[in-house]
């Protein structure tokens, strides 16, 4: 099934996306699905910037949102119980439930790539939010 979303603008050329399927996977425990969703791809054939594939392919918040709810609903049909909560980054701190998507430019992205070292980019701008806080 197709969700029923707006095409974003390809943040490369601002062509409108279309959807393009894909497998996403949702690992809880020992026990796996794989979900046939979507991910947006750009028409123009833009290059990914950071790894030169073309098209480049990305899924914005509603998209994700939407892959989810999916994955929720599979989940229970398969395994007859209502998917665990990810265990991912699990840590005496609070959880991370709030998304903030975030477009760079590529000159960003790469003064962002060289101040964060070997940290990953969310680590990266959390650690950077408690310095500033």
């Amino acid at each position: 099934m197709k969700p029923e979303l707006p095409n974003p603008q390809c943040p490369g050329c601002g062509s409108s996306a279309v959807l393009v399927p894909r497998t996403a996977w949702y690992r809880r425990g020992g026990r796996v699905l794989a979900v046939d969703t979507w991910s947006w791809s750009c028409p123009a054939s833009c290059a990914d910037p950071f790894t030169g594939v073309q098209p480049f392919c990305f899924v914005d918040p509603p998209l994700a949102h939407w892959t989810d709810d999916q994955a929720r609903v599979l989940w229970l049909e398969r395994f007859e119980e209502a998917m665990p909560p990810s265990e991912r980054g699990k840590r005496a701190t609070p959880r991370r439930t709030v998304r903030v998507p975030i477009l760079l430019t590529t000159e960003e992205a790469a003064r962002l790539d060289t101040l964060r070292g070997d940290l990953p980019r969310g680590e990266y701008v959390r650690k950077m939010l408690k310095i500033a806080g």
